[in-house]
């Protein structure tokens, strides 16, 4: 009987020991997974921070169409000299222009005229590049928090922008192009063209404030 009551504790310190051996690996598991978790969201919040930061810098580019090493390896601009001339030539159209200088003209705008339309294009898909990457970051958190809709909101507007360049830089070039077929800087088809040009940089004004104002209630979020 004695014996039979030793093996008895015997297994029942051995059943004890097993369970005890699982809830220890049980609490081990648990306390690992939560740790690779907590690692794992404090990670992806560093990330979504830092590329918060891109997006900012992006859009401040963008906003004012600067070339930084990157893009100045893709696009590059006229020389200064040249873009002097051609803003100078441009900018006090004559009906004194000799064929020569209308001949500088319509080169220079070849040169020099679709830079900036060119530049803006090129920062405003690096800008939808970043924002899509912070995108895709926010949706693997879930996070109700953060939001990219207004970085989108701010895309819409610079792709905007980047088509009034474009626009701008076409009626830049008609103008060159009616001036060197004969017509009168003073006449109604260049003074169309003029006119046209004025609204558009005027609408890029009103869109310039709408964006910077976007940005910085997007950055003071």
């Amino acid at each position: 009987m004695e014996i039979q009551n030793a093996d008895k504790l015997k297994n029942t310190n051995n059943i004890y020991k097993l369970l005890v051996g699982i809830l220890i690996g049980i609490v081990a598991t648990l306390t690992y997974t939560h740790f690779q978790t907590s690692t794992l969201s404090a990670n992806l919040k560093q990330s979504i921070s830092l590329q918060e930061s891109k997006v900012i810098t992006m859009s401040e580019i963008t906003d004012s169409n600067v070339a930084d090493q990157t893009v100045s390896k893709v696009v590059a601009d006229c020389q200064r000299s040249e873009r002097e001339q051609y803003d100078n030539l441009l900018s006090s159209l004559s009906d004194t222009y000799s064929p020569a200088q209308l001949n500088d003209l319509s080169i220079l705008h070849k040169l020099c005229g679709k830079y900036y339309a060119s530049l803006k294009t090129i920062n405003v898909m690096r800008l939808q590049k970043e924002i899509e990457v912070l995108d895709d970051l926010v949706k693997v958190t879930e996070s109700n928090t953060i939001t990219v809709d207004g970085w989108y909101e701010l895309l819409a507007k610079e792709q905007q922008q980047a088509d009034l360049f474009r626009k701008l830089a076409d009626i830049q070039g008609l103008i060159i192009t009616a001036l060197t077929k004969g017509e009168s800087a003073k006449g109604e088809v260049v003074k169309e063209l003029l006119l046209e040009a004025s609204a558009l940089q005027e609408f890029q004004q009103v869109v310039n404030i709408e964006i910077d104002n976007l940005r910085n209630s997007l950055i003071e979020k």
